[in-house]
């Protein structure tokens, strides 16, 4: 079960940053970190990883002090680390609970990603 609240918190923040997903800043290795740690954290615990989500944008958000462009890489890196553990989520499968329920996970949550690549291909921002 704790395999299906991993993937709805990692569902719900690409859906937090897929808004503003276009550019070229790339998360380092310390900002990935923070995420992937606490999404290990969290699911070792068996708890929600949905406290996860933040750890890079919103610090860096409120270090951007208003400036709308650097507000927005910050919210691209966030999803650029969110959309690498969701790839590794479907590409995986000895972690899932319930194994027989691998391809329908996959199959929910593709839907969502095509979507999201033709919305953002359609207002002129490539995902990331």
């Amino acid at each position: 079960m704790r395999n299906i609240s991993t993937f709805a918190a990692i569902g719900f923040g690409l859906f937090l940053a897929s808004g503003q997903a276009m550019a070229d800043d790339k998360p380092s290795a310390a900002e990935r970190n923070a995420i992937v740690s606490c999404i290990k954290k969290q699911t070792d615990a068996s708890k929600t990883v949905a406290p996860c989500v933040g750890r890079v944008a919103d610090p860096c958000i409120k270090a951007a002090k208003n400036f709308p462009d650097k507000e927005k890489d910050c919210a691209r890196k966030e999803l650029a680390v969110w959309s690498d553990q969701l790839k590794a989520l479907m590409a995986g499968g000895s972690h899932f609970s319930f194994p027989e329920n691998k391809q329908l996970i996959i199959d929910s949550a593709q839907p969502w990603m095509t979507a999201r690549e033709k919305l953002c291909a359609k207002i002129g921002r490539a995902h990331v």
